[in-house]
């Protein structure tokens, strides 16, 4: 329950983003993910990572405010409400369920993931500022905070810290990350619907098999990658929210691991190539001569 609630600013902010921008929910539901982590990471910056929570709550009020009054001026929705209900919506509804239902319970069972996050996301939790593993954990100081950052914001909802939200937020970024994979699906597809979706949902596990037991960020950082890779590979010329995206990717897989540098600069480096390549030529079709 708390999650979900955690997880309405979240929404609000890319619902308003796709309508604004003239995007789809799968275009702006990951770069909101990523601005929580900016946002969360300036309020620790200010001494109090409560002020990047409130924040995000403000900013799904004002975006919610602009949903209204946007929706009430729109002709066509008023004669089709249903149309916002659009595939990309209830795959995020439908799944944040499951993963909230799938999750009840999950506990943090390997030394790899407490020392990396469950101990230090507790930390923040309970002390409001950003920490990194001292002491008895000190193994994971060249770790930066931001798959932290993210797990730390939707478990500040929880009046106790549960283990479970650390997994639920991981997995509702891993699941945002794969909306490439629904381009261009909607409910006239449907068949290919069903059988896209359970493929998606597999591929993180086809990279770690543990994903689902484990909270180790290397899977994370191979799904960032790739979607850098794939977020602006069909537009021409690409558009601004895109590259803010871009952005805002970056930022998240350099933060996540110091690894997380060199592959932000690999995915800028094939961007760069991929715009600057000149076309291949089209083959011309000659007609054959008539005898």
């Amino acid at each position: 329950m708390y999650f979900l609630l955690a997880l309405l600013p979240v929404l609000l902010l890319a619902l308003a983003a796709a309508r604004l921008f003239r995007r789809t929910l799968g275009q702006t539901l990951p770069v909101a993910l990523f601005f929580v982590v900016l946002v969360v990471y300036l309020g620790g910056l200010c001494g109090n990572l409560a002020v990047g929570r409130i924040a995000i709550i403000l900013i799904g009020i004002a975006s919610l405010l602009y949903l209204f009054v946007s929706l009430a001026r729109d002709i066509g929705f008023r004669q089709t409400p249903l149309s916002l209900l659009s595939t990309d919506l209830a795959l995020v509804l439908i799944s944040a369920v499951l993963i909230v239902l799938l999750t009840i319970g999950r506990k943090v069972t390997d030394m790899d993931s407490f020392e990396q996050w469950g101990y230090i996301v507790k930390k923040m939790y309970y002390t409001g500022s950003l920490l990194s593993a001292r002491g008895q954990y000190a193994s994971t100081l060249s770790y930066p905070p931001g798959m932290g950052l993210l797990q730390y914001y939707f478990a500040s909802f929880s009046p106790s810290f549960n283990e479970a939200d650390l997994f639920r937020a991981r997995d509702l970024l891993a699941l945002s990350l794969l909306f490439p994979f629904f381009h261009n699906l909607d409910w006239n597809r449907w068949k290919t619907l069903l059988l896209v979706v359970p493929i998606a949902l597999l591929l993180p596990f086809l990279e770690y098999a543990g994903f689902a037991s484990d909270l180790v960020v290397d899977p994370m950082l191979g799904l960032l990658f790739a979607w850098l890779i794939v977020a602006a590979a069909e537009e021409t010329p690409v558009h601004w929210f895109t590259l803010v995206g871009l952005g805002l990717g970056s930022f998240l897989l350099s933060f996540t691991k110091v690894s997380g540098v060199f592959f932000a600069i690999l995915a800028a480096a094939i961007l760069f190539f991929q715009r600057v390549r000149p076309p291949l030529p089209v083959p011309s079709r000659r007609r054959p001569r008539r005898g």
